[in-house]
């Protein structure tokens, strides 16, 4: 698991709440290159997000990059405030299925965790603060 994949769940949640704040659909087109064109925006936009959010505990997400409009044109429904609480919320289970897989591995190697004296955290997502405090 990896960035992409908390990119993916954030991104998920992000068009949940905005269509739950509007009550229009974000992406509403029928076009599949044009969904898959807004998806990867949207994914791009979590990412930003996602990294903002290891610095500050909130931070107002621009959804008019994707280039979808509102239901009714107002840019305001395109900013979306979203706390470091959500993301933490939205990628909880995919950190807490990470460290049962560790375990896993480590109780299969007969090892307990006190037989480990120094974990090494790679890549961005190693900067979340969820998982720092996990």
């Amino acid at each position: 698991m990896g960035g992409a994949d908390f990119d993916t769940l954030f991104a998920n949640d992000t068009e949940k709440k905005f269509e739950e704040n509007t009550h229009a659909s974000l992406i509403s087109s029928t076009k599949e290159t044009v969904r898959k064109r807004y998806r990867l925006r949207l994914s791009a936009i979590a990412e930003k997000t996602k990294k903002s959010l290891s610095s500050f505990k909130s931070f107002s997400t621009d959804l008019s990059a994707i280039g979808v409009n509102s239901q009714d044109d107002n840019d305001d429904l395109l900013d979306l405030e979203v706390t470091r609480t959500e993301l933490d919320k939205c990628i909880e289970a995919l950190i807490d299925r990470s460290i049962e897989v560790v375990k896993q591995c480590i109780s299969e190697c007969g090892l307990t965790s006190n037989d480990i004296y120094r974990v090494v955290l790679i890549g961005g997502s190693s900067r979340l603060n969820l998982v720092e405090d996990r």
